[in-house]
Order: C-alpha cells, then sequence, then structure tokens
C-alpha cells in the first residue's frame, strides 16, 4: 500500500502545471487503475499434498483447510494444488521434474505462501527449498514436531501435531486391562515405515505384559483374514494404511471399515476422524483443530506477518472421547473410562427420545382424571342432594297429611262435639221434666224431637 501511494504521489506531482484540470482528470484516472490492479490481484498459495487427496490420512484435512482458508481471507486467493504421488514407493526419489513443474507455475513470480501439508510434503519442501523459492513464505502443517523441529530459517513456521504414543496404549489398557495381545495396523510406505522405531520405543514399556503384531508387511486381504480370528484378550491398534504391505495405495478409512466389519477384537486409533467409523476412543487428535490453527497461522503470513513470528503451539490429544456403540459391543464399562470423557454416538433411551411426548401426555391423562374426579365428585353430591331433597319432600308431605289429619280431626270433632253436646243436655233436660209430678209429656216429647233431630 506504501509503494502505491508514492506511485500516486509521483503521478499527481508530474501532472502539476499548465492545463491542471485536464491532468487532474488523468492522475484520478491513474488512481482508480493503480487500487483497481492492486486490489484484483489474489494471494496465490502453493499447497502440496501428501500421497493422495483421496484416502490418505491428511485429505480431510486438507479439504478444511481449504475450504476455511477461502472463507476466511477476506480478498482473493489463487490454489495451486499438487498431490507427491511418488512418496508412496521410495524415500530417495527424484525431485527434478516435479521441482521443474513447480518453478514454471510461478514463471511470473514466487507464490506468496507454501503450505506443504503431511509429512512427505514437508520433507520435499526441506529438502528443495534452496530452488523452491527461498525468499516465499512456507508453513508447515499435519506433520509430527519430528519432521518440523529443525533450524527453519525466517520464512518458515509450522502447525504440528505431537502424537503421544504412550498414551494411547495406556488407553487401551485401561479400558481392557486383561489384554495380552496387540496387533499393530499400520502401511509400508516410506514414511510409515519411519513411524515403526519411535513407535517401538514407546510400546517398549509395556512388552512385560503384552505381545506385539506388527502388519505393516500384510496385505489388506491379509490383515483381514489376521482381524477375523483374534484370539481372546486381544486389541487392534490402528494408526492409518496409505500403501498396504504389496505396495498398493489404500484409502486409511476404508481399510478401517473393512477391518471393522470383520475383527473380533476392539480397534483403537488415534485421530477423531475415526471416531465413529470403528474405533472405540480415546485421548484423540482434532483434525479440525489442526486446520483451524493453520488457517489462522496462513492469514497471518498471507496478511503480511513473517513466519517466524508466527509460533502456533502444536495439536496434541485432546479430552478423552468415545464412541458409545462400541462400547457396549466390547462390555466395556463407562466407569473404567478417564474422568471427564465424553461418550458420543450413545443410543437414545426410550425417556430421553419420547420425553416431551411421554409428559404431555401424562399431563393429557391427568387432566381428563382430574376432570372425570370432579365430575364423580359433582355427580355424588347432586345424588345426595337429590336423597336429601326426595327425604325431605317426604317429611314434609307426612307433615302435610299430618296437618290435614289434624285440620280434619279438629273438624270432625267441632262437627260432633255440638250435636252431641245439645242430645247432652236435651236428655238432661228431659230427666227433670219426668221427675216433677206430674210429668210434663209434652215438653219429654220436644225434646226427644230435639234429640231426633241432632242425632
Amino acid at each position: 500500500m506504501s509503494r502505491l501511494r508514492l506511485r500516486i504521489k509521483s503521478a499527481v506531482g508530474r501532472f502539476v502545471g499548465p492545463g491542471l484540470g485536464r491532468r487532474m482528470i488523468l492522475a484520478v484516472l491513474l488512481l482508480i487503475s493503480a487500487v483497481s490492479n492492486a486490489t484484483a490481484a489474489p494471494k496465490r498459495v502453493l499447497i502440496l499434498h501428501s500421497l493422495s487427496q483421496v484416502g490418505s490420512p491428511w485429505s480431510e484435512f486438507s479439504a478444511r483447510f481449504v475450504r476455511q482458508l477461502v472463507q476466511q481471507w477476506s480478498d482473493a486467493v489463487d490454489l495451486y494444488e499438487i498431490t507427491l504421488f511418488s512418496e508412496r514407493n521410495s524415500d530417495a526419489i527424484d525431485d527434478d521434474h516435479l521441482r521443474e513443474y513447480i518453478v514454471k507455475l510461478f514463471t511470473r513470480g514466487a507464490p506468496d505462501l507454501i503450505v506443504p501439508i503431511g509429512p512427505p510434503a514437508v520433507r520435499f519442501v526441506q529438502r528443495n527449498r534452496a530452488d523452491l523459492f527461498p525468499s516465499a513464505p512456507v508453513l508447515n502443517t499435519a506433520a509430527g514436531e519430528r519432521y518440523t523441529l529443525r533450524d527453519a530459517d525466517a520464512n518458515e513456521t509450522s502447525v504440528a501435531t505431537r502424537a503421544n504414543w504412550s498414551e494411547l496404549i495406556q488407553n487401551s489398557l485401561q479400558l481392557l486391562p486383561k489384554t495380552r495381545s496387540v496387533a499393530v495396523v499400520l502401511g509400508n510406505s516410506p514414511i510409515e515405515q519411519s513411524r515403526i522405531e519411535i513407535m517401538h520405543r514407546a510400546y517398549a514399556p509395556y512388552m512385560d505384559r503384552i505381545e506385539l503384531i506388527w502388519w505393516n508387511e500384510l496385505t489388506v486381504e491379509e490383515m483381514l483374514k489376521r482381524a477375523a480370528a483374534m484370539p481372546p484378550n486381544s486389541v487392534i491398534h490402528y494408526y492409518g494404511v496409505a500403501t498396504d504391505g504389496a505396495g498398493v495405495p489404500q484409502g486409511s478409512q476404508r481399510v478401517l471399515n473393512l477391518l471393522h466389519a470383520v475383527a473380533t477384537a476392539p480397534i483403537f486409533g488415534g485421530l477423531d476422524l475415526n471416531l465413529g467409523n470403528g474405533i472405540v476412543g480415546g485421548p484423540l487428535l482434532s483434525i479440525q483443530q489442526l486446520s483451524e490453527r493453520a488457517v489462522s497461522a496462513a492469514i497471518r503470513i498471507l496478511g503480511g506477518e513473517r513466519p517466524q513470528d508466527v509460533r502456533v503451539s502444536p495439536v496434541e490429544g485432546g479430552v478423552p472421547t468415545y464412541d458409545d456403540r462400541e462400547l457396549r459391543r466390547w462390555n466395556i464399562s463407562d466407569a473404567r473410562l478417564p474422568p471427564g470423557s465424553i461418550i458420543l454416538f450413545r443410543e437414545p433411551t426410550f425417556w430421553s427420545e419420547h420425553r416431551w411426548t411421554v409428559l404431555t401426555a401424562l399431563a393429557i391423562f391427568l387432566a381428563q382424571a382430574a376432570m372425570i374426579g370432579l365430575l364423580l365428585f359433582e355427580r355424588r353430591r347432586r345424588r345426595l342432594a337429590e336423597t336429601a331433597s326426595r327425604r325431605r319432600f317426604i317429611e314434609l308431605t307426612q307433615m302435610n297429611r299430618s296437618l290435614t289429619v289434624s285440620t280434619m280431626s279438629s273438624s270432625i270433632a267441632h262437627d260432633l262435639n255440638q250435636p252431641l253436646g245439645a242430645i247432652l243436655n236435651n236428655a238432661g233436660a228431659a230427666e227433670m221434666l219426668l221427675k216433677r209430678d206430674p210429668p210434663d209429656i209434652a215438653q219429654v216429647q220436644d225434646i226427644l224431637a230435639d234429640i231426633r233431630k241432632d242425632d
């Protein structure tokens, strides 16, 4: 940008003078052209893939790195991707043709960034650094520290991995303490053979309790036969197969899938990419974390920082993570897992899967039960009320009848008392008249007539 400002300032200075208006217009056009050229030029990034972009241990990392770099870099990126197929079969290869091809790709100048992905690509760039744009910044990625820890120049930095083989071995022995036999599945390419000595040292402290069997010189077919006939108390440690013992290129994930289909022993590995595809789990190295750190470093370098100032800590195994399906398949109790472990792919229980459906149905059932109970209560109250009302009606009817009878009795008594009293009085008067001397027969006859009338 400072060079751009200097060019613009120089152009404007030359045009100040006679015909200022016309020259100012030309200066503005020059400015627009310069800015357009400056913003239109994309950053050129050379990506060197190890072995193959399809099936190699670094293919998933490559895909994520490219995708995230294009998404996160604010301007255009021009990607040049080259695969080192020759690293499959020989460590001492002739680099001349590939080096010449890369140089011809960049006849207009060195790339803005070189990104070797995986140990073979890192070693290729290191061998040919003097001829492959020595002033261009290099970002080594997806390779162990033993490939990247060297006297790097100011234009080189790394986002490395730190594999803790002993931790992976301890993890499988902690989950299956009765293990007596360990089959180590590894490819036979030169880069894979270079790991064997390091892994021998990692397994050495455990040789008094386990038998170690190496499968790196076997073909995939032979590996499958042995996996299908594993003895009891045995496990498989899977570290990827790029090229089998017959020199045939293989897809690392494909081989794992084939082994998982026939294996009679649990399979352990060190990459999170393999979790959910056959391995039990453990302290796995995260490809996502590796790609995020690599992209962050690449953006800083493309933004103008010196590679020697971009220091990124190596990516190590993370929190122990396990596949619940494999744990149950091999009868590994959760109690044996390290504290704080993460368990994925746990099949949901009926309660966890249908909890809200059950709660909703239960709420509806309780509401209906409450409604039915309320209706039954109201029905009982109504029946009790009806019974009480009926009883009161009967009592009232009886009271009315009693009152009616009493009233009628009083009326009848009143109606009877009057003539009976008159009869009694007339009988008394007749007796008195008969006692006279002489008796008054005429009046007695009148009184008898009254008595007959009253009766």
